[in-house]
């Protein structure tokens, strides 16, 4: 069928011409007397071959035209078969014709080389949309993608081998993972991200609105979050059974509350990762690699290891301004089962944020239980979020332990100052009660910070002093 724009009104003197015409929709008919295509057959895509069909019946026979891109409907009611590009093939956009595949009977899109994947570039804007139920499934694979399109529907699904150029995925129904990718998708509300366990699954961006969920029973597979630049998603992650992995030096912003499903391995590797909600106790390992940062709001139930020197913890969320920038806040991080640390570990706390009704908000990390296994020096960094709020003489507590189950020897001890960018020296940072507080004091000129590790300074100025959450 031809779509054709219909001629716009004249406005006032000014008359605006016809939208642009779009390519015929073209039918994948590649068998003898242009047929559907057949289960377990191997059917070429190229500009020469007449197997595209201007009807779902009938018609005409013509090649496929670069130089004007069409929608190509394919007829999926066969099962499994495989369309292999043989040369680079620009289209804007898919669809099937007919019923539905059967079920876990995928059709896939690849090239004849994997290692010499050829193009496939959209349209831009235009619209994939298999419309397809559960367990059903088109998978594109080994293959280059260029230019930005939209996913409707279920069945699309993104394989291994996709090396994606300058192209963003807006994903407004189901993307289905089934495979390593450098795709950069965008989700828009109610979409969905499937996971297609067992496979070890990958992506370069995701940010957007919506719920990273997985397809049938069983367990194994891993999702590998590997990006480069600063983004935000609002969402879940409601897929149980999968490792979640964060690679990349970006930085990924999880928020939208509730349970998380994690119940395997969660690894921040590199770049930081910040999250609110609950982790439960299902999780069988919660690592932070040195370089790497974990932050948030969020509730664990599994303990929290940093796992090497100049691996951060940092409590509060973080959004994002209008250039990408992370922007951190004030926060409480509960860790219910303890936390672990090696010589060099670091401590981000925000503090001074204005709450919007004169309030001052802090970071702190407050330990409700297991045990606490700090060794070495931890350096605590402090940053001031111009609220203009904070006191001197006032003892603000950053880490509370008292409630944990255990705390190991030595944990308390070797806490030293980094960075201070509060504008106010510190007069105390120690330990009081299993709770390590600061306290800052008016500068005054020619000194400069005073450090006081030890309990017994505290000690002294303890009964002129407040002490604030």
């Amino acid at each position: 069928m031809r779509r054709i724009f219909p001629l716009l009104t004249v406005i006032g003197s000014l008359t605006l011409g016809a939208l642009p015409v779009l390519a015929d929709d073209r039918y994948f008919r590649p068998e003898a007397g242009g047929g559907n295509p057949q289960s377990n057959q191997t059917y070429d895509w190229n500009t020469t071959s007449a197997v595209w069909y201007d009807a779902a019946a009938g018609g005409t026979a013509t090649t496929w035209n670069n130089g004007d891109p069409a929608v190509a409907y394919i007829p999926l009611t066969a099962g499994s078969f495989v369309i292999r590009l043989t040369e680079d093939i620009s289209v804007a956009g898919f669809r099937r014709t007919g019923g539905e595949p059967p079920t876990n009977s995928p059709v896939t899109i690849t090239s004849s080389d994997p290692g010499s994947p050829f193009t496939l570039t959209f349209s831009e804007g235009t619209v994939v949309d298999f419309n397809l139920g559960t367990n059903r499934f088109v998978i594109f694979e080994n293959l280059k993608i260029s230019g930005g399109f939209v996913v409707q529907g279920r069945g699309f699904t993104l394989g291994n081998g996709l090396v994606f150029e300058n192209s963003t995925i807006t994903n407004k129904g189901t993307i289905a993972l089934n495979g390593t990718t450098s795709a950069s998708i965008v989700m828009e509300t109610g979409s969905e991200l499937m996971l297609n366990v067992p496979a070890a699954m990958s992506v370069a961006r995701l940010s957007g609105v919506g719920s990273i969920t997985r397809s049938g029973p069983g367990s194994g597979g891993s999702f590998t979050l590997d990006q480069s630049d600063n983004t935000t998603f609002t969402g879940r992650f409601a897929a149980s059974n999968v490792n979640f992995t964060k690679q990349g030096v970006g930085t990924f912003i999880m928020n939208g509350g509730g349970n998380h499903a994690f119940n395997r391995i969660i690894a921040v590797n590199a770049g930081g990762f910040y999250t609110d909600g609950s982790i439960g106790s299902a999780v069988t390992s919660f690592t932070v690699a040195g370089g790497a940062t974990l932050g948030g709001t969020f509730t664990s139930e599994e303990t929290v290891v940093l796992s090497a020197a100049n691996s951060v913890l940092s409590p509060g969320m973080a959004t994002l301004d209008g250039n990408g920038n992370v922007l951190n806040h004030a926060g409480t991080l509960v860790l219910a089962a303890g936390l672990s640390a090696p010589n060099g570990a670091t401590f981000d706390f925000f503090l001074g944020e204005d709450d919007g009704n004169g309030g001052l908000l802090n970071s702190r990390i407050d330990i409700t239980g297991g045990t606490v296994s700090l060794g070495g020096t931890k350096t605590v960094n402090l940053f001031d979020l111009g609220g203009g709020l904070l006191e001197d003489g006032i003892a603000y507590i950053l880490f509370d332990a008292s409630q944990a189950g255990t705390l190991a020897p030595g944990w308390d001890e070797n806490w030293v100052l980094g960075q201070n960018t509060t504008g106010r020296d510190v007069a105390f940072l120690g330990f009081v009660d299993n709770k390590l507080q600061v306290v800052f004091a008016i500068p005054e000129p020619g000194t400069g910070v005073l450090l006081v590790a030890g309990l017994t300074g505290l000690l002294a100025l303890g009964s002129r002093r407040s002490v604030r959450r």
